[in-house]
């Protein structure tokens, strides 16, 4: 039996006012950790505001829907009423102490052009997703190597980064409860 390594991704965001800016904060979600009816587990996504820092662990959120109304009422509960849902922590400290790892591959929007041959790209990296002018000097010091992506906005960067990811690895997650490797480049 052949192991499968499992990449692990973090898209990493900044919102001034996430409960007032709750309709693209629904965007990140979905597209960050949403794919084809199921969580991608492989992946958090960080949101950070101000002094506080939410994590959103896809390996531990449940009962997140692709449904408009589902991911606002989900945007609404964790960042206006600051409830806290299984998968979802708060941290008042900056993103530095949950990237301690070295050797992570950033994907960032510098308007350069994108990886010719995404397969290349070592599996045994921690995938950050975030522009890098967000990133504190110790998170972008700590940075190996750099995959440029040609976006406009965080957004972009986002699904573009998660397409490139997924067509050379595919993409770990739940549905119905069970974990499954889903690869559109096999589709």
């Amino acid at each position: 039996m052949s192991r499968i390594y499992r990449p692990r991704r973090t898209v990493i965001v900044r919102h001034e006012d996430p409960c007032k800016e709750a309709g693209e904060l629904k965007n990140f979600i979905l597209y960050s950790l949403i794919i084809s009816h199921g969580i991608r587990v492989d992946t958090d996504l960080l949101v950070s505001t101000g002094n506080l820092l939410y994590q959103l662990s896809g390996s531990e959120l449940r009962h997140l829907h692709a449904q408009e109304e589902s991911i606002l009422g989900f945007v609404k509960t964790v960042f206006c009423r600051h409830a806290l849902p299984p998968g979802v922590r708060m941290f008042t400290t900056g993103a530095t102490h949950l990237l301690a790892e070295p050797g992570y591959v950033l994907l960032t929007g510098q308007g350069v052009r994108v990886a010719e041959k995404p397969q290349t790209i070592p599996l045994n990296k921690h995938f950050v997703i975030a522009d890098f002018r967000e990133l504190s000097g110790p998170v972008s010091n700590g940075l190996e190597d750099v995959v440029k992506l040609p976006v406009s906005n965080m957004l972009e960067l986002v699904i573009i980064a998660h397409y490139v990811l997924d067509r050379a690895f595919g993409a770990w997650v739940r549905r119905h409860g069970r974990i499954e490797h889903f690869n559109p480049a096999r589709l």
